[in-house]
């Protein structure tokens, strides 16, 4: 068993990451109410809190706490993607859409952040412009099939597929 420094609210917040990984959300919960308790306005712990809500389907309650921890950490751009999810996941896609796209600006080589601008992109009806993500995903990461699915429906929907989309699909035959 691990000790920790009462008041050290990052041992705390690791711990809560640890439970949520093993997939104990009680505890992760409850180590994390006690992390927020010692460190309130810490933007690590807000980003954790945040992204356990996520996990637990609490995603209005969940861009509470990561739209707090980009008040402090208005430049990480994993924080912001975070936030974009969850705001995506509230059905708040005009929001999504600028989290995920300053997301995409801090950090071009994220294709996770791509992959999910595309998405939220897709669903305001832009699917030229969710082919464009879907496409920078793929090449930034190869292996993303659900890029690579996402990236052949939204050249379908558009009816002008690009040459990645037509590559894609004959690869898929």
């Amino acid at each position: 068993s691990l000790s920790v420094d009462n008041a050290f609210a990052p041992a705390w917040a690791a711990l809560a990451t640890a439970a949520s990984e093993r997939g104990d959300v009680s505890r992760a919960f409850a180590l994390s109410t006690e992390a927020l308790r010692i460190a309130p306005e810490s933007p690590e712990v807000l980003a954790m809190y945040g992204n356990l809500l996520r996990t637990t389907g609490a995603s209005a309650a969940a861009v509470e706490f990561l739209s707090r921890a980009t008040n402090f950490r208005r430049t990480c751009a994993i924080t912001r993607a975070n936030l974009g999810g969850a705001l995506y996941e509230s059905g708040r896609l005009i929001e999504a859409a600028t989290e995920l796209r300053t997301a995409v600006a801090l950090s071009p080589h994220c294709a996770e952040a791509h992959n999910n601008l595309g998405n939220v992109l897709r669903d305001l009806g832009k699917l030229a412009e969710a082919a464009g993500c879907y496409q920078l995903s793929i090449q930034l990461q190869v292996s993303t099939n659900a890029s690579r699915a996402a990236l052949v429906a939204a050249a379908a929907a558009t009816a002008v597929p690009t040459a990645a989309a037509a590559a894609v699909a004959a690869a898929a035959r």
